[in-house]
């Protein structure tokens, strides 16, 4: 599954040609959770409190960045990931 963001440790994923609701899998330590970007609602999963706020945080600054990466990742296309400031990584 390609690596949408790593932040502070946590990892993001999206798959290609996933289901909707457009949705991130987080993995934080053993912890692991799906979360809608829309809404940042948790769809299944347990991330501890200050995770899933960073990652609802990180959603509401990004979601713009993020959804067009589920456009691309829905049409199988590749998507490269991005930081926790929205900038693309290395670029």
């Amino acid at each position: 599954m390609p690596l949408l963001a790593e932040l502070k440790g946590t990892k993001v994923r999206m798959w290609p040609f996933d289901h909707k609701p457009p949705h991130i899998h987080v993995k934080h330590a053993e912890h692991l959770a799906r979360i809608e970007i829309m809404t940042g609602s948790l769809i299944d999963g347990y991330l501890p409190p200050r995770v899933r706020r960073r990652i609802v945080d990180w959603l509401d600054r990004c979601r713009k960045e993020i959804l067009l990466r589920w456009q691309l990742a829905s049409r199988g296309e590749g998507f490269g990931p991005i930081g926790e400031d929205c900038a693309e990584k290395g670029g």
